[in-house]
């Protein structure tokens, strides 16, 4: 298939949920075989392999070849464990995934969390297995904004224009203000461009992503609000 003008994922209109979830799963910590298999169950998705296809075609990147590098070779997953482990876990990581970890100096952190928890009991959203400490890793954040995705769909498909329309609402909110602030944020940080890894790749699809995502968002706004 052709690539894509631009930047872009996928043409105008584009279900770009798969690419989210997608990057819930890959900002997990890829240590166990539960995340080897839910990686392999999001990655049988048709709309995923059109999107990476366009991606790849705008980018020349290997993305789809490390994912299913992933999938099938224990090494890899196994490096991909400890660049994890080195980038965001260590005492001496100069990187996180938690958003408000990076926004502490500004004072910001303490109304970010709150917002960002309130947005989510709007929606009975929340984190209970334990997995991460706060509601704002960004593998958390990706579920959340998928989730909306999926919900918008199906009032929409039902004509629930309302209702709709407030879920439209909280997606541009938690898009522009929450999800593609944490990306910048964290992707900026030198520890990610000092030595060439998958987690360097994977804050570039997601800034792609996002960027399409906030492009289409901006013409649904119109739609919906003339706004």
């Amino acid at each position: 298939m052709a690539g894509c003008c631009g930047s872009s994922c996928g043409r105008k209109g584009t279900d770009l949920s798969p690419a989210f979830m997608l990057c819930s799963v890959l900002f997990s910590p890829p240590d166990d075989e539960s995340y080897r298999a839910y990686l392999e169950d999001v990655c049988r998705s048709h709309k995923l392999l059109i999107l990476l296809e366009n991606y790849e075609a705008n980018h020349s990147s290997r993305f789809s070849q490390i994912l299913f590098d992933l999938i099938q070779d224990s090494a890899v997953l196994s490096e991909a464990s400890v660049d994890y482990e080195k980038l965001f876990l260590d005492s001496s990581s100069q990187t996180t995934l938690y958003v408000s970890d990076l926004l502490s100096e500004s004072g910001l952190q303490s109304s970010y969390l709150h917002d960002l928890d309130r947005l989510y009991g709007k929606y009975n959203f929340s984190i209970d297995d334990g997995s991460f400490e706060k509601i704002d890793h960004l593998a958390v954040m990706f579920e959340f904004y998928t989730s909306l995705l999926m919900r918008f769909e199906i009032l929409a498909q039902r004509n629930e224009k309302k209702t709709a329309g407030e879920v439209l609402r909280d997606k541009f909110i938690f898009l522009n203000q929450f999800l593609a602030q944490g990306i910048k944020v964290i992707g900026e940080s030198e520890a990610l461009k000092k030595d060439p890894n998958f987690f360097a790749e994977l804050f570039q699809f997601a800034q792609v992503i996002i960027a399409d995502e906030q492009e289409q968002m901006g013409a649904m706004m119109k739609e919906y609000f003339g706004e």
